[in-house]
């Protein structure tokens, strides 16, 4: 098949490889050395978009946001100007579901079908095949879709036939796991002023209700002295920005990832444009002035529990949050059990909520086993100066019914 692929940053790239090896691929970036690249493995570098589009059946884009999208479709040289009836895009992009929804409609006035098929999981997964895409849109467009992205990544799940459902998944997910990632760094930091060894850490955080992403990827990692992923860090903060303004404009409070998405533009404020996502572990070690990392360290039971149920709350009250969102914004409930189940935004947290996420549910009741450590860590928090910010955020939503506000869409 002749697919052209449009943006080979760490993303793009990682994808577009996948389709070196079985398809005719024309692949165009900004950048020329990234073409390059691309020429050498046997790729053809295009000249502009609207060449990709000439010489392709299926033209995929992976690009920073969903006004860049515009501008390669519908700007000067793009898409556009070279795109015909029955061609199908294919939008990777981690974008604006409002936004993607209208450029589908404008595509659909030529004759041209879209869907939306971003991607989780760091580069490095997602080129050894082992990412996870969601994909929405009509029927007939995801059947044409489907097979060019089962070659991309292990699991391809359906999340609606509204174009912008699975960008707006993505973003649901993404929430999850940057504030579980961040809510456990805390965590271990002040477990490490406790006197606990990260080893310890992780290992009881990876027995049982604690367990997330971070728990299983970045600590093993950070004990390593290894990078845990390669992207950055304002990719990060660009994803939470659009799930709160998306959470705003539904009407469901999020206070827990505005406090996240804050952390974010304060590393990316200190750090640079150019930091990466696993810099946020120096963030959260400057913030409680130790180093996870370091050597030394026991295991101390009692400070372990507290540990255990910082991470343990923190991950369903973000989960819970994030979840609220996506139902008030649509989403049936076993297209975002099955994203969770496999995403980065997985935890034993949310395979155990989501079979109870009802319409009128309430999150405090899952919270009260965790409620008495959660009160012992943040008094522990003042005697040994560490910040714990998200977890005395879920502590005092916890007090309240701030967290029952789990609403059906309109229909």
């Amino acid at each position: 098949m002749r697919i052209g692929y449009i943006g080979l940053g760490a993303m793009g790239s990682a994808l577009a490889r996948r389709l070196l090896a079985g398809h005719e691929l024309r692949v165009w970036d900004l950048n020329p050395a990234a073409m390059s690249a691309f020429a050498q493995l046997g790729a053809m570098a295009a000249a502009c978009a609207a060449e990709v589009a000439r010489d392709s059946d299926i033209v995929m884009l992976c690009l920073p946001r969903s006004a860049d999208v515009r501008q390669v479709i519908f700007g000067a040289g793009g898409l556009a100007n070279e795109l015909a009836a029955g061609q199908l895009v294919i939008d990777q992009t981690s974008g604006t579901p409002q936004e993607t929804a209208t450029i589908a409609d404008e595509l659909a006035v030529r004759g041209v079908a879209m869907v939306d098929a971003p991607v989780s999981g760091n580069p490095e997964v997602v080129a050894a095949g082992r990412g996870t895409i969601m994909v929405s849109g009509t029927d007939a467009a995801c059947e044409r879709a489907l097979p060019v992205l089962r070659e991309l990544a292990a699991h391809v799940l359906r999340c609606g036939s509204r174009l912008g459902d699975a960008q707006a998944m993505k973003l649901v997910n993404n929430t999850i796991n940057a504030g579980c990632r961040l809510a456990t760094l805390e965590a271990a930091a002040l477990g490490r002023k406790l006197g606990l060894s990260l080893a310890a850490i992780t290992e009881m955080l990876n027995r049982g209700a604690a367990r997330n992403r971070t728990t299983q990827v970045m600590l093993p990692a950070l004990a390593e002295g290894k990078a845990a992923s390669n992207f950055a860090l304002a990719l990060m903060l660009k994803d939470l920005n659009q799930s709160t303004t998306l959470g705003r404009e539904l009407g469901v409070p999020m206070p827990l990832a505005g406090l996240v998405r804050g952390l974010h533009q304060v590393g990316v404020n200190t750090l640079g444009d150019r930091a990466q996502l696993d810099q946020v572990a120096q963030l959260m070690e400057t913030m409680a002035s130790t180093k996870v990392a370091a050597p030394g360290g026991e295991a101390v039971p009692e400070a372990l529990a507290t540990v255990e149920a910082l991470v343990a709350a923190s991950n369903i009250a973000l989960t819970w949050e994030a979840v609220a969102v996506a139902r008030r914004y649509g989403l049936a409930l076993d297209a975002i059990a099955s994203v969770l189940a496999v995403a980065s935004g997985s935890s034993a947290a949310a395979k155990r909520l989501l079979p109870e996420f009802v319409e009128g549910g309430d999150a405090t009741a899952l919270l009260q086993p965790w409620m008495a450590h959660l009160r012992g860590a943040a008094e522990e928090a003042v005697r040994a100066g560490a910040p714990l910010l998200i977890a005395n955020a879920v502590l005092a939503l916890a007090a309240a019914p701030a967290l029952n506000r789990c609403q059906p869409a309109a229909s």
